[in-house]
């Protein structure tokens, strides 16, 4: 992956606020941003399907961690990892330059796009690639977007001056 930078890496959880405490508890990072209930159509596997998640962001020195949480039994990445909801790392999380450009790579590679969609307001373009034969799990790629980048900058300054107060906050606030 070439112009590439791994930022994130994510778990499918079970209960999304008993993960976030241990996560506080266990590797004191914080504060964790959090969005509840958003239902995002994406294209899973070629088809479509409309999934009820929530999920919440945190951050320790340059990794984000991300918690997802499924609400519903679509079909989607996260329940192809974590059939149930079970607890498992997710997916690592690059941010590319070149959208396209990777895609063609993937795809000569025969690696198959497990779901992709957008996201936010500004529609932000997210794929996720079953990579879980070759690494242990999903890569999930991100182009450039400016308000994406500004948030996820938002996040980190959060988690290097964090002091251990308020460490569930809602991610609108960063918005």
């Amino acid at each position: 992956m070439p112009n590439k930078s791994f930022l994130q890496a994510a778990w499918v959880v079970d209960d999304l606020d008993a993960a976030i405490q241990r996560w506080l508890d266990t590797a004191s990072v914080g504060p964790f941003f959090v969005i509840r209930h958003v239902e995002s159509t994406v294209n899973h596997r070629g088809r479509p399907s409309t999934i009820d998640f929530s999920f919440a962001l945190g951050q320790v020195g340059g990794m984000q961690i991300e918690l997802i949480e499924q609400h519903n039994n679509a079909g989607s990445a996260y329940r192809d990892s974590a059939p149930g909801g079970s607890p498992a790392l997710h997916h690592v999380c690059a941010l590319v330059d070149d959208v396209a450009a990777e895609r063609e790579r993937f795809r000569r590679l025969g690696i198959e796009v497990a779901h992709e969609g957008t996201f936010g307001p500004n529609q932000m373009e997210f794929i996720y690639y079953d990579t879980r034969e070759q690494i242990g799990c999903m890569t999930e790629l991100l182009g450039p977007d400016d308000a994406n980048l500004r948030m996820m900058e938002r996040i980190a300054a959060a988690g290097a001056a964090w002091d251990g107060s308020d460490p569930v906050r809602s991610l609108e606030s960063l918005m």
